[in-house]
Order: structure tokens, then C-alpha cells, then sequence
């Protein structure tokens, strides 16, 4: 019967037609872009402010990264029941740190779905931002890591798919830098620094623009060159970055 048959497939036409015309709308102008929210535009570099909240020289401190990632590796990838119980510690981990910050030396996390290994997009990795190693070390030999470890070494005798991996990396200070072009905060440029002004607490991002010695990797870095020689084949172009 037609009309039976319409009745079936009008839903997902009317819903792809208001999908294509939103889209060309937004790209033609007439509506608001929703994905352009929160971009700075131009250059953006992280600059943690010292202890009264300014912005002077960057890669001034230590930075430490861990990265934490799980993976599932059943047939029914992420969506594997125990999968969750990984998910849902990962995300009390990072609720305790945003709770905590001060305490932990945490600066922030960024999470993302890994999308390039083996054809599927299974494995999860959170990246979290600490002011030092001592305290990466400090919140691995805590009780709330410590729990985690013991509930996933009773998990895999029986679910032996649920993969679990940790990488550090220590960034001595000048030897770190970043850079954000047209991108809206994230990764190291998503995290805070705490800081006191008259006694108040406050909290500042690390970015500011990427302007002058900013705009080269060792200026970013806060080590001393010459800007002639430091990347000649730009200079040659007269372009600014």
C-alpha cells in the first residue's frame, strides 16, 4: 500500500531535508554556525600565571601529562556491559581531580575517542594535566586509583577484552609549548591555574595570543633566538603567522 509506505519513510525524509537545509543555511550565512561557538580566533599560546595571577614568560613551570586509555576489545566494542564500569571510573577520577585541584596540583583533563587503530573506535584516552610528577605519583598511590586498579585486576580473569594502558610524560620547565590556531580551548589550553590576589582565590586560563616571540616554538618555550635565523624559509615569505 503507497500510503502505508509513506507513512514509513516521510519521518526520515522530513528529517534529512531539515538537516540539509539547516546545513546550507549555516554555511551560506543566514543562520548562526553553532560549531564556530567558543573559538578564539588567530594565535592562542598557554601561559600559566605565577602566584599573583600574571601572565610574564612562558613554560616557567614543570608541566606533567598522563595519559590514561581503555579499551574494549569485545565484538561489541564500548557498548560491552563491563566496558562501563571502566567509563564510569575514568569519570570519577576526573570528578574528584575537578573537585580537588588545588590539592592534586591538577591543572585539567581532555578526553578523546581513539579513531585510527583497528578499525574501530573502541578505545577511550583521557589525558590528565598535573603541575608535577610527584603529583601524577601521589594520585596513582591513592585510594581513589587504588580502587580503580582492584576492581579491574577482579574483572579480567573474566573479561580478559578489557584493555587498560597509562603513559607519563614529564616537562621540564622551557621544555613545553603549544599552540591554537582559530580553536576553542582544549587540551593544555583547556586546563586553570589556581592563584591568590589579597588573599582571594581565583582560577585563570593559560591562554593569551600568540603574538611576537610567541609565535616561534622556542619562544614559546621561553628559550632565547634569533628570529633571522630561527625559520628563515617563513621569514623569506613575509607572511605573519
Amino acid at each position: 500500500m503507497p500510503y502505508r509506505n509513506l507513512a514509513i519513510v516521510a519521518p526520515a525524509v522530513f528529517y534529512l531535508g531539515f538537516k540539509i537545509t539547516r546545513t546550507i543555511l549555516q554555511t551560506v550565512g543566514i543562520l548562526r554556525n553553532p560549531y564556530m561557538d567558543d573559538i578564539a580566533p588567530g594565535r592562542s599560546v598557554p601561559i600559566f600565571p605565577d602566584a599573583d595571577g600574571v601572565q610574564h614568560d612562558p613554560a616557567q613551570q614543570q608541566v606533567c601529562a598522563m595519559l590514561l586509555g581503555a579499551r574494549s576489545n569485545h565484538p561489541m566494542g564500548v557498548f560491552n556491559f563491563p566496558f562501563k564500569g571502566v567509563a564510569d571510573r575514568f569519570e570519577g577520577m576526573i570528578r574528584h581531580l575537578d573537585a580537588h585541584p588545588t590539592e592534586n596540583g591538577f591543572l585539567g583533563s581532555a578526553t578523546y575517542l581513539e579513531a585510527g587503530g583497528r578499525g574501530t573506535c573502541s578505545e577511550i584516552v583521557t589525558i590528565f594535566y598535573f603541575e608535577s610528577e610527584k603529583n601524577v605519583h601521589d594520585f596513582a598511590h591513592g585510594p581513589l586509583h587504588n580502587e580503580g586498579m582492584e576492581w579491574y585486576m577482579k574483572l579480567i580473569p573474566q573479561h580478559p577484552y578489557v584493555s587498560v594502558r597509562h603513559e607519563i610524560f614529564s616537562a621540564p620547565k622551557d621544555g613545553w609549548e603549544g599552540v591554537y590556531t582559530n580553536y576553542p580551548p582544549v587540551g593544555l589550553g583547556a586546563t586553570t591555574k589556581h592563584y591568590k590576589i589579597d588573599g582571594k582565590s581565583s582560577w585563570r586560563s593559560p591562554l593569551v595570543r600568540g603574538t611576537g616571540k610567541l609565535t616561534y616554538s622556542k619562544g614559546r618555550m621561553g628559550k632565547p633566538f634569533e628570529r633571522a635565523t630561527e625559520w628563515p624559509e617563513w621569514e623569506k615569505t613575509g607572511m605573519e603567522v
